[in-house]
């Protein structure tokens, strides 16, 4: 019976996905998965051709790195080198020879009917094998001052282990090109960094079975790209890891026609997924920053071959950077909008990944930093690229300043709206998300989150997204961190702000257009941004006004018929998600108005909550409870927190208040 029930369940999901899906997508996948499954039956018996003029490895030269990053990438590798490595907030320690096809899943884990998942994480099957402990390992040999011998070893042995491990191009490790190319661009900086170990050239250069993996990464990724409604940062991945490994790996006859294409279809995708005005098209800010790390590595590689990389799409890239700049500013992590899988490439660090201001590092050392940026902390990865690219994706000294984004500029086109209120004693920063649903028809990275709202005080994040902790093997988890319920934001009749049709599909298209900014208090004008969401579903608009000082946050909304709708009331819920390490110092209490009062603490910093009388409240926390009250810290990392929960129905044309005010220290 279960089978019939899944059997049933994929057939109803391609069903909606053929109603998202792009004209012409649904011969391009019939013939797709059929050549896909030729190439796979082929694909053991091509003999690989390697040219006997191959050109010598382009080395790294010398690089300076920050002491204190030296040594947590030391610690880090020496953790590898016992057999513990964290994958994605899970904990292996069986590193000495992996499982490669384990998630090391805890036993522990449970969705939020408390039942086991329904599958093992495929996102942590991938993750190991995408190799960044070997780049982590190649990293501290080469930068170790005492020198590092076993790091070295052990990456080459790790190397080894993998390939030996998938002599044919079939199943699980072969299904993604996102792995492919991040595959690719680990091994090329694995080859890169190790090129000061003797025995590097017998492990990769004079290996017949490095060629055979290495032609068959590139030639996969060059025959079955992404296309259609899948052309999102999966397309741009792809394009980068076959770029990066026909400069880098300059060893077969193909490799200049890989190379070439690969080239041009990254600069079509940095293009169109990164808007004018440098925000990202996925509405996901981890995707930002993935984006932003993908096109550096790829296209420092394409520099040092001697590629012309046009100058276009350079200052495209560096208005990305730019907007993810300004968006992030001095916060920990900024907005945590959309997905996000802690994705990164090339990682030479140790620690966490940090992945959004590891990014801006990166963009800093090699795009170089617009006026007005952060400062960023340099790291082993921001050196290295820096040193590497030497100054190749950089402005010429003689050249136009690159014209800044302005919050201005960012809110107006696909947002997110960034206010700022900087006083005396305290900095408040607000982000108010803004734009369309997603990217492409399927959307497949964004929330339904239209409308919804993240604030930090002095960098400390207290209204949160609920992020982005699993993406396949937990249905029910992930369905409620995609919903418009689970955000700061509103949601009617406890429907999400677009049809649900899958983990990665959404079944409509919804946007949330700015009817007014002003991006920093003016006299005694707060910052303020309003927004206005249509849901056609349930007749009616959302108006949203968030407005900022120094002393306050102010959120209202207003619930407005559409035209020739009904006037019925709508039931409604708002959500307001706090950042972990937040205590309650004074439960909700009531006012002689009606209004609910919340008071939270987090060190010095104390806030108030004022909540419209207009709802009913309630604060959850994730005692007991397995959904609202979490939050995702990053993929994997879960941490329990609490929310304010509103509801009621209301009438169309009424309107709801909600204050958040601080205090100095206490």
């Amino acid at each position: 019976m279960s089978a019939a029930i899944d059997a049933a369940a994929r057939i109803g999901w391609y069903l909606k996905r053929a109603r998202r899906t792009l004209p012409g997508e649904h011969a391009w996948r019939i013939t797709d998965a059929a050549a896909r499954a030729r190439w796979e039956r082929r694909a053991p018996s091509v003999h690989v051709a390697v040219r006997p003029d191959r050109p010598p490895f382009v080395p790294l030269g010398a690089v300076e790195i920050p002491s204190a990053a030296e040594a947590a990438l030391s610690a880090t590798a020496a953790e590898i080198r016992d057999g513990r490595w964290t994958v994605l907030g899970w904990d292996r320690f069986d590193l000495a020879r992996p499982d490669w096809d384990a998630d090391g899943a805890p036993s522990a884990l449970t969705d939020l009917d408390g039942s086991p998942p329904a599958a093992t994480s495929v996102k942590h099957v991938w993750e190991l094998s995408r190799g960044h402990h070997l780049t982590v390992l190649a990293a501290a040999s080469r930068f170790d001052r005492a020198g590092d011998e076993e790091s070295a070893e052990r990456a080459a042995e790790l190397t080894r282990q993998w390939w030996e491990a998938y002599p044919t191009p079939a199943g699980m490790m072969w299904s993604s090109g996102v792995e492919l190319a991040l595959r690719l661009m680990s091994w090329v900086w694995t080859r890169r960094l190790l090129d000061g170990w003797p025995p590097v050239r017998a492990l990769f250069d004079d290996n017949d079975l490095a060629h055979r993996h290495l032609w068959l990464h590139q030639d996969a990724l060059a025959r079955f790209p992404s296309r259609f409604s899948s052309a999102n940062n999966h397309r741009l991945a792809e394009a980068a890891g076959l770029l990066c490994a026909s400069a880098a790996f300059d060893w077969f006859p193909e490799s200049d026609g890989w190379r070439t294409a690969a080239l041009a279809t990254l600069c079509e995708e940095i293009t169109a997924q990164v808007a004018p005005s440098g925000a990202t098209r996925e509405q996901a800010t981890g995707y930002h920053a993935f984006v932003l790390d993908l096109s550096i590595v790829a296209l420092a590689e394409a520099a040092a071959a001697g590629l012309v990389v046009p100058a276009g799409v350079i200052d495209r890239l560096a208005t990305g950077a730019d907007a993810l700049a300004l968006i992030v500013g001095t916060s920990p992590s900024g907005p945590r909008f959309g997905d996000a899988d802690d994705s990164t490439v090339a990682r030479l660090d140790g620690g966490e990944p940090h992945t959004v201001r590891r990014a801006l590092a990166l963009a800093a050392a090699t795009l170089g930093p617009a006026v007005g940026w952060p400062e960023v902390e340099p790291d082993v990865r921001s050196a290295t690229f820096g040193a590497f690219s030497a100054g190749a994706l950089a402005r010429r000294d003689d050249a136009e300043p690159r014209p800044r984004t302005d919050r201005e500029t960012l809110a107006a086109s696909i947002g997110p709206a960034v206010l700022d209120a900087h006083g005396a004693a305290h900095r408040a920063r607000a982000w108010v998300r803004t734009g369309p649903l997603g990217y492409l028809p399927i959307a497949a990275h964004a929330h339904a989150d239209l409308g919804a709202v993240a604030f930090e005080l002095d960098d400390v994040p207290l209204l949160v997204d609920p992020g982005t902790s699993v993406y396949d093997h937990q249905p029910e988890r992930r369905r409620h961190e995609r919903s418009t319920a689970a955000h700061n934001t509103v949601s009617i009749g406890g429907d999400d702000q677009a049809p649900w049709f899958g983990s990665f599909l959404w079944g409509g298209e919804a946007e949330a257009r700015v009817a007014g900014y002003v991006a920093e208090p003016v006299g005694d004008r707060p910052a303020q941004v309003t927004t206005r969401i249509e849901w056609p579903a349930h007749g009616c608009v959302h108006e949203r006004t968030v407005s900022l000082d120094e002393h306050r946050l102010v959120i209202e909304d207003r619930l407005d018929a559409m035209p020739g709708a009904s006037k019925e009331p709508r039931p409604i819920g708002v959500c307001l998600t706090i950042g972990s390490g937040w205590s309650i110092a004074d439960r909700l209490r009531t006012l002689d108005d009606g209004t609910q009062v919340a008071t939270m603490r987090h060190d010095d910093l104390r806030v108030q909550f004022h909540l419209s009388n207009a709802l009913a409240w309630g604060l959850v926390d994730a005692v007991g409870n397995a959904g609202v009250g979490w939050v995702a810290t990053g993929f994997g990392r879960l941490e329990p927190s609490m929310a304010l929960i509103g509801a009621s129905t209301l009438p169309v044309g009424c309107s709801t208040r909600m204050v958040v005010s601080w205090e100095g220290s206490t």
